[in-house]
């Protein structure tokens, strides 16, 4: 996937390895990540293909 904002790039990285986790479970938590590079393939960014933290669980968290 081609994206020329970086900004752009990053948020659908984190989204794209959400949605990896949910689709294959099986690259959850095995050192897998999804990452942004930029024309000369330097990586800008990494995200980790984890299991997204549960909202009701972060709010558990917080109290």
């Amino acid at each position: 996937m081609y994206l020329e904002n970086t900004e752009n790039a990053i948020d659908k990285a984190e989204s794209l390895a959400s949605e990896l986790c949910i689709v294959r479970p099986e690259l959850c938590s095995t050192g897998c990540a999804v990452r942004v590079t930029d024309g000369d393939s330097n990586e800008l960014y990494r995200t980790p293909v984890d299991r997204p933290l549960m909202e009701s669980s972060v709010a558990h968290d917080a109290s």
